[in-house]
């Protein structure tokens, strides 16, 4: 049996070892094992820039030395950012989602929903109150996977 160990690039903080594609695909090449990849996350690398990084450009650094897809959007609102279901927010998966099949690059993905989490306007997260109701879960998971399963499967130029 394999154990490949995938680096997730930070959600917030600063001086992490990793903090965009291209970090991450140097600390990768630096370490120099097979079994040691990166598990890029697209949210997280907007909110741990503030918003500098563009997910849709600088997961391309990431993904030859990637092994997996972390998928989480957010979207602005009048107290910072909340995160939402994928398609929905600020992250262009349009793009990403063709230039992936376009290029045969499709990598495992998971969907992430934080919802009980929200960041302030300067991209700190924090923790909500109560949870939403599960029929609101259901329906955000449901748009999510909807989402991404006719973005995978769509027919692209």
């Amino acid at each position: 049996m394999q154990i490949i160990i995938g680096l997730e690039n930070p959600a917030e903080g600063h001086d992490q070892i990793i903090d965009s594609g291209r970090t991450g695909a140097a600390v990768v090449r630096q370490i120099g094992s097979d079994f040691v990849k990166l598990n890029y996350d697209f949210g997280n690398a907007y909110t741990y820039s503030q918003g500098k990084l563009i997910p849709a450009c600088d997961y391309r650094e990431a993904l030859p030395y990637a092994c997996h897809l972390h998928l989480k959007d957010l979207k602005k609102s009048i107290n910072g950012w909340d995160f939402t279901w994928i398609g929905n927010g600020i992250i262009d998966y349009d793009a990403i989602f063709q230039e992936l099949v376009e290029a045969e690059k499709l990598l495992p993905m998971s969907i992430e929903h934080l919802f009980i989490f929200a960041a302030s306007e300067h991209f700190s997260v924090h923790r909500l109150g109560q949870p939403p109701a599960l029929s609101q879960i259901s329906t955000s998971l449901k748009n999510s996977f909807d989402y991404v399963n006719a973005a995978l499967t769509a027919p692209h130029r």
